[in-house]
């Protein structure tokens, strides 16, 4: 079996100061309702939450809808006019319910959705037939929102690293406090590599050998980026939800910190299981790339252990996303000035 011609590329390293990008609305105008969409290339997030007295974020109303946009070309006319069809179908309904709650909106999709067959189409329609304005965000708003959903009032001289996993591969931000100072992009396929998993069936030869190739490949990806503080330790490495959390929850055995070695130890797991057994215990999203998630985290992991000023020897799951991003970042620009903004519950 060739495993070789994945397209495993690596994108250059990028570690540069950030400019800090929000949306300024009038200063007369205070919301205590907040919601954002969140679109990927393979799902659309509503989350909507409430500011309490306190100052308090309380969740109200979250959904997931799986994107079929994004799993590729449809195969003829039809299919795609479904697939849009839902799509605005969904978003009709998600601005129903902020209208609904009274919420103030902001909706942002990620440079990965932007590569999607329909993007520019559900932009388009999107702010025609359901009244909301998408705003695709660059990587560094990408970070920059990932890095307040996930180390929200973080002490300004921590140091940590984030850790996103996703379609095209992992984001790896490293932070001080809340904000984030440097990132790297690692470009892995996972959906190629789960492709080839797939492909390998129920043979434990023929998957340990790819697995072996998938680890080598990854782990050349990572040390050609060398992630990590240059000028010292971090405090802690963090996962948003999704992929990386799925990882990491599988490891730590259904908890919320699991050691490096301990993430290597999930891959030879994951790697024994047939497909069926696979999908067991985790969402839909995740079910089908986290083996070769878990390949690249381990790889991270392993770098970060090898570097002179090595991390804390254990990565934590932090269950928020962009969306929450966006929500702190509003609550801050939009809501009541005399409260302070304490984090979502």
């Amino acid at each position: 079996m060739n495993a070789t011609n994945l397209a495993l590329t690596l994108n250059p390293v990028s570690a540069l100061p950030f400019h800090l990008l929000r949306p300024v609305p009038p200063p007369a105008l205070v919301h205590q309702t907040f919601a954002a969409i969140d679109f990927s290339a393979d799902a659309i997030r509503l989350k909507i939450v409430r500011m309490l007295s306190t100052g308090a974020l309380r969740t109200i109303h979250k959904e997931t809808a799986v994107c079929p946009c994004g799993s590729g070309i449809p195969e003829n006319d039809v299919a795609g006019q479904q697939a849009m069809r839902f799509v605005l179908t969904t978003l009709r309904r998600y601005a129903g319910l902020c209208s609904a709650h009274g919420a103030i909106l902001r909706a942002v999709a990620t440079p990965a959705f932007e590569r999607t067959w329909a993007a520019d189409d559900i932009v388009a329609r999107g702010r025609t037939e359901a009244g909301i304005e998408i705003d695709v965000i660059s990587r560094r708003e990408e970070a920059h929102l990932l890095s307040l959903a996930t180390l929200d009032g973080t002490a300004a001289h921590v140091r940590s690293l984030l850790i996103d996993i996703g379609p095209d591969g992992a984001r790896v931000i490293l932070t001080a406090g809340e904000q984030p100072i440097a990132f790297w992009e690692l470009a892995f396929d996972l959906g190629a590599a789960a492709a080839a998993v797939a492909s390998a069936g129920a043979s434990a030869a023929d998957r340990c050998t790819l697995v072996n190739v998938l680890r080598v490949q990854a782990s050349g990806i990572v040390a050609a980026a060398r992630p990590g503080s240059p000028t010292g330790g971090v405090s802690a490495v963090v996962a948003t939800a999704g992929t990386a959390a799925a990882v990491v929850g599988f490891a730590a055995d259904g908890g919320t910190t699991a050691t490096s070695a301990e993430v290597g130890s999930a891959v030879d797991r994951l790697r024994s299981f047939a497909d069926r057994h696979l999908r067991l215990g985790f969402d839909p999203g995740p079910a089908d790339v986290v083996l070769p998630g878990a390949i690249l985290l381990d790889a991270i992991l392993d770098h970060l252990d090898q570097l002179d000023h090595p991390g804390p020897g254990t990565i934590r799951i932090v269950d928020r996303a962009l969306g929450d991003g966006v929500i702190s970042d509003l609550a801050r620009t939009c809501g009541d000035a005399d409260r302070e903004v304490r984090g979502l519950a």
